[in-house]
């Protein structure tokens, strides 16, 4: 389930024409693509809400650009006009949360991003009911997984879900050890992480990057 990457070239463009300030309206192989585009020598640069329409005239995707990347929101449609899928990019990367839906707009599934990169939670759903969940590394290593029943129900689960690595390194003018750790909010589970130090420890301090 990956967003469909269209790469414009002036070359397969036949024909462009401006309908309104600024907007312009190009046309690659069978797609149409409205909005603010220009075209500088054998560069097509994007700017703000770009849209894209089949040969039907059928809107098909709706996605933002920065200077000719990707940047903010991107929204493809199935055939009927429903929303298929949702995600956001920074700077051509894909980042933070991607959802999917059905024909009739139920979520299929939701899975996360960090600036390219798939690492977190991936939660699947059956009618719009959660069916699996399953958590992942930087790696691409599953770390947790769980299934649901038809009710959604929690069925399965993996017995560990705390992740710990350390490594030592400097970070801010820092020097020592560091624990990078994968907390996982699993559905119809409750989990508390709490941190606690003893009068005899040192000093740290604690930086969250939580993927709710």
């Amino acid at each position: 389930m990956k967003l469909t990457i269209i790469f414009v070239s002036l070359a397969f463009c036949f024909y462009s024409c401006t309908n309104k300030a600024g907007v312009k309206k190009i046309q690659l192989g069978d797609l149409i693509l409205e909005g603010a585009i220009t075209i500088k020598g054998s560069d097509t640069i994007f700017n703000g809400e770009i849209k894209y329409y089949n040969r039907n005239n059928k809107l098909i995707s709706k996605i933002h650009y920065l200077n000719g990347q990707k940047n903010g929101t991107a929204v493809n449609f199935h055939p009927n006009g429903a929303i298929h899928e949702e995600s956001s990019y920074v700077l051509g990367l894909i980042n933070g949360f991607r959802f999917t839906y059905d024909l009739n707009e139920k979520i299929e599934s939701k899975d996360y991003y960090y600036y390219g990169a798939r690492i977190g939670p991936l939660v699947v759903y059956e009618n719009g009911i959660v069916k699996e969940y399953y958590f992942s590394d930087f790696e691409g290593h599953t770390l947790f997984s769980s299934s649901y029943d038809s009710l959604g129900n929690l069925k399965e689960k993996s017995k560990e879900y705390f992740y710990l690595t350390t490594l030592k390194g400097q970070n801010d003018s820092k020097s020592g050890l560091f624990l990078f750790l994968y907390l996982l909010n699993p559905p119809k589970m409750k989990l508390d992480y709490r941190f606690v130090s003893s009068p005899k420890s040192r000093p740290f301090e604690i930086r969250d990057y939580s993927l709710t």
